[in-house]
């Protein structure tokens, strides 16, 4: 028992590398604990039989199995707690990087939009103001497709995770998204203006 606490208590989780791999091998150590369960139910039920039914077993190593049975007890209580308490703290690790790993890919995407936004090509005649002005259109169409992915990332920013530094990223990140809205506007009618301004 001494080496599954020792596996319950350790911290190693705190490495967020392959975070999905040991909450799964933890989640495997719960279950063979739950498993066990019965057997030290029985054990503890047999030593308290042993002791209830013969009294010269109980005056010469009553003490000795009742000081066991207690420590048995004592031991496996605090496993279950540890392995629990460790369950929550890996789950909590991993949605952690989960959403450290989304809000990046949010940031790089939102990088390559400010840039298209802040462009000052127009084209150099009709048919590339046309391009530019119908890329622009797909951008913005893909900006609104993301506003529900920034509204959940923001929720469990918020909810989930008790990462401040997370938090921040998040905030952040909804601040840059919208202060998008005028510049995208202002974008999107130059290139309008420059498409009417090359049409010969």
């Amino acid at each position: 028992m001494n080496a599954k606490l020792q596996l319950a208590m350790d911290d190693g989780f705190l490495d967020a590398t392959a975070l999905r791999l040991k909450l799964q091998k933890h989640l495997t150590f719960d279950a063979e604990l739950q498993a066990s369960q019965e057997r030290i139910d029985r054990l503890r039920a047999k030593g308290e039989q042993l002791l209830e039914e013969d009294a010269e077993f109980q005056q010469q190593d009553g003490g000795r199995v009742r000081a066991q049975l207690d420590e048995l007890t004592a031991g496996w209580a605090e496993l279950l707690a540890r392995s629990s308490e460790k369950a929550v703290r890996l789950r909590q690790a991993h949605e952690a990087h989960q959403l450290g790993r989304r809000i990046a890919e949010l940031e790089g995407w939102l990088e390559r939009v400010e840039a298209q936004i802040g462009s000052e090509d127009h084209g150099t005649d009709l048919g590339t103001a046309e391009q530019l002005a119908e890329r622009f259109n797909s951008l913005q169409a893909e900006i609104t497709a993301k506003a529900a992915a920034l509204e959940e990332l923001n929720q469990q920013a918020t909810q989930v995770v008790a990462d401040e530094q997370l938090a921040q990223r998040a905030e952040a990140l909804q601040s840059r998204w919208e202060a998008m809205g005028e510049p995208c506007q202002i974008r999107a009618e130059n290139l309008v203006s420059w498409v009417v301004k090359s049409i010969p």
